[in-house]
């Protein structure tokens, strides 16, 4: 019988083990039953069957006790195998040596005696009943230690993937841990060309950096957020640079509402928006623009995020690379490999596109679940 367990103390769970052990065993119970039945009156064989199966639930308990102090279940498959062999045609021998006595107790309690041609103290009937407690033992062991195995496996999995999880959280850590001060330092250049020329304006910028220092922060312990909180922490970002370049700065949004629950990389969009700033108005001698495109593209299953401006892209040939290098790899920690972005030119436009497969969202959930702690 198998004696579920996801721990290696000697009860972690008695309601499986016991029911499992009680239900095994009563089968076995009814069907010696049947078999007795046909050479036994009825008080015999049902004393018979029960008085077995009491004897094998017990002795298998006992074993099992056997089996958690020798620490049999830490053993290898060849180690394990050299002594539960032996174990269970001991069990075998131990129960059909009990077969003499639980035929003088039937007797003795019930009074009634089988039939002649059923006796089962003959050698061959004792033969007989060994070999099946053999095989029965055997069973029993292998339900036990199968179980037991896969349950192993089944934590050491688990442990991994963990472990994987942990370490690709503290590397998400250390990447966003690079890209917020680079942020910061943007904004505050940003701000400060403000202080002189328009106070009031500054006074709201102010503002509007605290809301977007204030996200930072409280997504920095975050795989993923919402698509919609990100976009509000651009707008906030868009504004405040829209007071210093005005004009020369056009937004132009378009947003499928249907893609703003979905997961993202927290700064990911921040971090396009604010390339296409520094490197396409900025750098314009003109009015420039920034357009924002989100949309789930169903034929291909994928949440699409499009940032256009006016430039070059060799107009970021001095740029580091650090932003969009820590998006790519953001991406592909949090959603696999089906996860890109992507920067192409097109006459006087650059476009940064970011594709994240929606059946990707399971991953970055489940990144987030397994990092709770275990209930």
């Amino acid at each position: 019988m198998s004696s579920p367990s996801t721990a290696p103390a000697p009860a972690p769970r008695p309601a499986w083990y016991w029911t499992c052990q009680v239900a095994g065993w009563g089968i076995y119970a009814g069907v010696n039953f049947l078999l007795f039945r046909g050479h036994a009156p009825f008080l015999v064989a049902a004393a018979l069957a029960l008085i077995f199966s009491l004897e094998g639930l017990l002795l298998t308990h006992a074993y099992r006790h056997w089996i958690h102090r020798r620490g049999w279940r830490e053993l290898p498959a060849g180690a394990l195998l050299l002594r539960a062999l032996p174990s269970l045609f001991a069990l075998a021998a131990l129960l059909v040596a009990c077969v003499p006595l639980n035929v003088l107790l039937v007797r003795s309690l019930v009074g009634a005696q089988p039939r002649p041609e059923f006796d089962m103290l003959s050698p061959g009937a004792l033969a007989g009943i060994f070999f099946n407690l053999s095989f029965l033992m055997a069973l029993w062991s292998a339900l036990y230690f199968g179980y037991h195995f896969v349950e192993a496996r089944r934590r050491a999995e688990i442990d991994r993937w963990r472990l994987a999880a942990a370490l690709s959280e503290a590397e998400l850590r250390a990447l966003r841990a690079q890209v917020n001060p680079h942020f910061l330092f943007n904004a505050l250049n940003s701000l400060r060309s403000l202080i002189n020329e328009d106070p009031a304006r500054a006074r709201e910028s102010v503002t509007q950096l605290a809301a977007i220092l204030r996200y930072s922060l409280e997504s920095a312990a975050q795989p993923t957020v919402p698509l919609a909180a990100e976009l509000r922490m651009v707008d906030d970002y868009l504004a405040l640079e829209q007071s210093r370049f005005e004009d020369r700065l056009q937004v132009r949004r378009e947003i499928e509402p249907a893609a703003l629950a979905l997961p993202v990389p927290p700064m990911l969009v921040q971090t396009l928006v604010e390339n296409a700033v520094k490197y396409g108005v900025s750098r314009q001698p003109g009015p420039g623009f920034v357009a924002l495109r989100v949309a789930r593209e169903r034929g291909r299953n994928e949440l699409v995020l499009e940032v256009r401006n006016r430039g070059e892209l060799a107009a970021a040939g001095d740029s580091t690379g650090l932003g969009l290098a820590n998006a790519r790899e953001r991406l592909t920690r949090l959603f696999g490999p089906g996860a890109s972005l992507q920067l192409a030119a097109q006459a006087d436009e650059v476009s940064a596109l970011v594709r994240i497969p929606l059946a990707s969202a399971a991953r970055a959930n489940a990144l987030t679940q397994a990092l709770q702690p275990a209930a």
